[in-house]
């Protein structure tokens, strides 16, 4: 199967845009044998959201020894993913686009919920966002029994690139904001239940929220975590906690995590990642090397230059083309098997504007990639069907 390439989408304005970063389930679901490096690091602030952010992480500083986090199925029920860490286990299920979170446990409580938390929806693309109530029952040390319940917002708020600490960057990269606000009530095992400790008149109350009793301890939960391109799992998160109590707001804790890139074990057997890694580091040799050439022969732009929209496309895909010089042409789309769907055979046009047609109205929804090759240049764009 050709080797295909991810390339930088170069716009028809004079300044360069990238393509638009996604959230997917072929690349970003998490799978049973996983396993990755998380080390706590001092906190910082995630920044401002928006589109084409440099995050400069190269100052991380790190305060606590690493640890691994583990993805397994569950032995009884193998569409149940356990993701394992600190001693706690999260239970993950996939519903058609929906990851939820079912419930946790860890040595001294377990939580199951009746209401699962929404965590990911598949794609997320930058301004998507889910959010969802969840509530559940649980057990603290054998001892009392815990109802919980809350509500969560999470978007896709900005992309662009990030300073590791170790001086790469890594480009396409999208984060993703989760806001989670939540409660628990407990009692005495074997306590009878009173009115006022029915998950369902807890739950619809909190649904109300902020018309919660003035008394109510609600703990808020703000979280970010940054994705790039070829790596199933985050590269680095945030969280911070505050306590809200009536109409006061108190902080409680703020910490953060990093998964260096090259501790992301699950790499070796994780093909399709892999391959993205494989285009991305020969896209960076191609733009050093085309900077070079640039400057050799005294042209501040280069003398191609696509754009594909809308990306997600429904059903029409646009390609424009702007060359300075004449070129032999063609494109190839394919889907992340290695299937051809469309392609046009290699032909030479003259300098000019073009704007090229896809239709893509009968392709199933998913991850596609468009490879464009001027010449002995290949470029490739990722392509997302809705």
């Amino acid at each position: 199967m050709k080797k295909l390439l991810f390339f930088v989408l170069f716009a028809l304005s004079s300044q360069a845009t990238f393509a638009q970063e996604a959230i997917q389930k072929v690349t970003n679901m998490p799978r049973s044998s996983d396993i990755l490096v998380k080390q706590q690091v001092a906190y910082m602030n995630p920044g401002k959201s928006g589109k084409d952010i440099l995050w400069d992480f190269s100052g991380l500083r790190f305060i606590d020894h690493s640890y691994s986090v583990c993805y397994n199925s569950f032995p009884n029920n193998p569409q149940i993913i356990v993701g394992t860490e600190h001693q706690t286990r999260y239970y993950y299920v996939l519903s058609n686009d929906s990851l939820l979170i079912t419930g946790y446990e860890n040595p001294t409580t377990i939580m199951k919920y009746d209401q699962p938390q929404l965590f990911l929806r598949f794609p997320m693309v930058y301004g998507d966002s889910i959010n969802c109530f969840f509530n559940g029952k649980g057990r603290y040390c054998e001892k009392l029994d815990i109802t919980s319940y809350g509500s969560s917002f999470t978007i896709a708020d900005a992309t662009g690139r990030m300073i590791l600490p170790n001086g790469d960057t890594l480009q396409h990269v999208v984060r993703i904001h989760s806001k989670e606000i939540l409660s628990d009530k407990s009692k005495s095992l074997n306590s009878p239940i009173s009115s006022h400790d029915s998950v369902d008149l807890v739950f619809n109350s909190f649904c109300k929220f902020p018309y919660v009793r003035s008394d109510s301890d609600i703990l808020s939960i703000d979280s970010y975590k940054w994705y790039a391109s070829g790596y199933r799992y985050p590269i680095l998160e945030t969280i911070s906690t505050s306590n809200l109590h009536g109409n006061s707001i108190i902080p409680c804790f703020s910490t953060a995590f990093y998964y260096p890139p090259e501790f992301h074990n699950y790499l070796s057997n994780d093909e399709l990642n892999r391959k993205i890694l494989d285009m991305l580091k020969r896209e960076k040799g191609f733009l050093l090397t085309q900077g070079k050439d640039d400057i050799n022969i005294g042209l501040e732009e280069s003398f191609f230059r696509y754009r594909c929209y809308p990306n997600p496309v429904l059903n029409m895909l646009t390609l424009n083309l702007f060359l300075k010089c004449d070129a032999i042409f063609s494109y190839n789309l394919y889907d992340m098997q290695g299937k051809l769907y469309q392609h046009t055979d290699p032909h030479q046009i003259i300098s000019n504007s073009y704007s090229l047609n896809i239709d893509m109205s009968n392709c199933i929804s998913g991850l596609y990639i468009l490879e464009i090759k001027i010449n002995d240049k290949l470029y490739s764009e990722k392509i997302i069907k809705k």
